[in-house]
Order: structure tokens, then sequence, then C-alpha cells
């Protein structure tokens, strides 16, 4: 018997799926997006980067020289039956351990380690920005699933209505009190209903596989079955919209990464006017020969430095062309300063809008409701004809669609909003 009843419980969560909340795909997805994983990478590259201008800095270079000397002399020594005779060898080597220590120094290569740290940055920014987009692709996803299936459930909701009322109205033409033409298009608006249906789930497994497809998982979508979260509760009165643009022009990327643009190009033109001036490098060099007697012995010392002063007419042109290069760069960024203002601004009017369509949205599907009620009840005495009855209870039906589209868009404003200004949460 607990076999049985095993078995039971198994084929009913087969049959239901798996149940899956937006934190838990946001958190699939920030695990297996491989656009993710190369945005490490690519911080992973310009930190070697960095490390490969620091070296530039100091060098230092060990050598080993050894040089060998082989000699082999015969001397025959022969004894009264002249079968002996003697081998004597020699050989010689020279051993020479040499270290170099050099040491440069420039203002090119000052504003080259600056600008790798720069290239740093960038790729964190690069980094968080993935991230955030990913977050923000996977809840609009997971919300239009949510949004497809209750538009099932409503289209659910049609069918048992049409079905009612075709029956109502097979048997009241039974009766002779309704004509064929009635019945027809009860008929007719029972199978809309169905087919209404049908394409509803269509829809829904698209979106669905659409999700599993950003989660990057190996999973059907006949077992992915995303659970509805009650959004967090935010008091659009509460939100202030100058507050609103401070944070988002503290936290945006795109913000972050204009003002590291105009510090790169502050740097390029560094590098192309410090260019201008001579560099200096310098070196020592220790190095200590013996031989294997060790009779031989040297130790040897070198410091030397050099001054490089290399100047064309080229060099200034450079920097011309990269002092214009840094002014369109400050013009971007105040551009760019500008956009996001206007984004955060928008998207703010966008959710008061959609909270007030919300609002207005609830209160006329009671309406709507009312009518249907109503309508049946009078369609059932005999004061109301099917085509009133249908068009009430079609005018409900829209207004139940239009009730989780301007639900589904509210939420969606949400997310949006912030994910303009860069935050999880209010």
């Amino acid at each position: 018997m607990k076999k049985v009843f095993f078995m039971i419980l198994i084929v009913v969560a087969a049959a239901f799926g798996k149940d899956y909340t937006l934190k838990e795909c946001v958190d699939i997805a920030l695990k297996n997006n491989l656009n993710l994983m190369k945005s490490k990478l690519d911080k992973r590259l310009a930190e070697l980067d960095l490390k490969s201008v620091k070296s530039s800095f100091l060098g230092i270079r060990g050598a080993y020289d050894g040089e060998i000397f082989f000699s082999k002399s015969k001397f025959s020594n022969f004894d009264d039956n002249l079968n002996d005779y003697n081998y004597t060898d020699s050989d010689d080597f020279t051993n020479r351990l040499s270290l170099s220590i050099t040491a440069n120094l420039s203002l090119p290569l000052i504003d080259r380690y600056k600008s790798s740290s720069l290239g740093i940055e960038y790729a964190e920014n690069n980094l968080e920005s993935v991230r955030d987009n990913l977050i923000y692709s996977v809840t609009t996803s997971f919300y239009n699933c949510i949004l497809a299936r209750e538009d099932i459930n409503v289209q659910k909701e049609n069918i048992k209505y049409n079905q009612t009322q075709y029956d109502e109205t097979k048997l009241r033409y039974d009766l002779g009190s309704l004509t064929k033409s009635e019945l027809l298009q009860a008929e007719v608006n029972l199978s809309t209903a169905r087919l209404n249906i049908i394409n509803s789930e269509k829809r829904y497994e698209i979106v669905v596989q659409n999700l599993i497809n950003l989660l990057n998982i190996d999973e059907s979508y006949k077992q992915f079955n995303p659970v509805y979260e009650i959004p967090q509760k935010v008091t659009i009165e509460n939100l202030d919209l100058e507050k609103l643009i401070e944070i988002g022009l503290k936290n945006r990327i795109d913000v972050k990464n204009a003002e590291l643009s105009l510090e790169q190009n502050s740097l390029l033109y560094d590098i192309e006017f410090d260019g201008i001036f001579p560099s200096v490098s310098a070196s020592f060099n220790n190095s200590y020969s013996t031989s294997n007697d060790k009779e031989t012995q040297s130790l040897d010392h070198i410091l030397s430095a050099t001054l490089n002063w290399d100047l064309t007419f080229e060099d200034f042109n450079r920097m011309d062309k990269q002092k214009v290069s840094l002014k369109k760069s400050e013009l971007s960024y105040k551009q760019i300063i500008s956009n996001a203002k206007n984004e955060i601004t928008k998207t703010y009017l966008e959710l008061i809008q959609q909270k007030e369509n919300l609002d207005r949205v609830g209160k006329h599907v009671e309406l709507a409701k009312e009518n249907l009620d109503l309508a049946n009840e009078m369609f059932r005495f005999g004061n109301k004809t099917i085509t009133d009855r249908i068009k009430a209870m079609n005018d409900y039906i829209q207004s139940k669609y239009r009730e989780i589209q301007a639900r589904y868009e509210y939420i969606t404003s949400l997310a949006k909003l912030r994910n303009s200004i860069n935050i999880d949460s209010f």
C-alpha cells in the first residue's frame, strides 16, 4: 500500500512539474549565463594587463655562462713485456654568473599604469552591467510566464461561462423559446472560447521555453512551473523623483563608464603631453666569475643610466588630436547624464500611470462582474436576449484580461525603475 501511495506521489509530482520562484530563476541564470562567465574572464584579463604594466617598471635578469676546456694527453710507459701504458687526462672550465636589475621610469609609463587601472574598473562595470541586464531579462521573462498562465485561467473561465450559456440556450431552444440562430450564436461563442485557450496554452509554452533558454538549463517546459510571488508593496507617494535621480546617477553603469571614459581620454592626453619630455632608464649589473681551480675569480659591478628624448612635430599633432577627443568625451559625459535623468523620469512617470491604470481596471472588473450577473439573471427571466448576455460576458472577460495585463505592466514597471537606478529593491 505504501509503495502504491509513493508511486502516486511521483506521478503527481511529475504532472505538476517543479516549482521555480523568481529568486531561484535569477540565481540559476547568474550561475549558468555564458555572457556573465565571459565578463568575469574579461575582468581577469584586465587584472593581468595591469600586472604586465607593473612589471615594466622593474626588470630582473639572471644569466649563467660556463666555458669548458677539455684536453687529453697520452703518455706511454712500457714495461719489459711491452704491454703496459698510462693515460693522463686534464680538463678545465670557467663559471660566470650575472644578475642585472633594470629600472624604467617615465611619465608615459606611469600614465599607462593609470590607464590599465581604469581598464579593471571598466571590466568590473561591464560585469555588473551584464549581471543587472540578466536579472532584468529574467524578471520580465518570468512575469511573462505568469501573465500567460493567468490568461489561460481567464480563458478557462470564459469557456465555463460559454458552456453554461450554450447549455441553457440549447435547453430553451428545445423548448421552442429560442431560435436556431441564437443557438448557433451560442455554439460559435463556445467554439471560439475553446480556440482561444489553445492559443493561450501555446503562448504559455513559448514564453516558458524562452525563460528556460535564458536560464540555460536542460528542462522541459512541461516540468517547469513558475511560482507567482506577490511583489514588494511600494507606495508611489514615498518615491521621490529627485532622490531616485540622485541614486541613479550614482549607481548607473553607463554613467560610471562615461566617467571612466572621460578619465581615460584625459590620461591619453597626458600620455601624449608627457611624451614630449625625456625619459630616464637605469640599470645595475652584477657579475661574478670563477674557474674550477679557484685561482681566477672576478666580481664586476656596473651601474648605468640613460636619458632618452625623442621629439617630433607629429608628437604635437597627436597631442592636439587627443585634446579634441577629450573635449568630445566631456560632451558625451554631459549627454549621458542628461539621458539618464530623462530615462529615470520617464520610467517613474510610467510607473505612476500603470498604478493608476491598475486601480481603474480593478474597479472596472467589479462593475463588469455585477453587469454579467445581472444579465444572466435577466436572461433566465426572459428580460435579456442572448446577444445582451454574450456582450456582458465578453465585457467581463475582457476586463479580466485587461486586469492581468495591467498588473503585469505595473510589476514590470517596478522592475524597470529598479533597473534604471541599478538597485535590487526600494
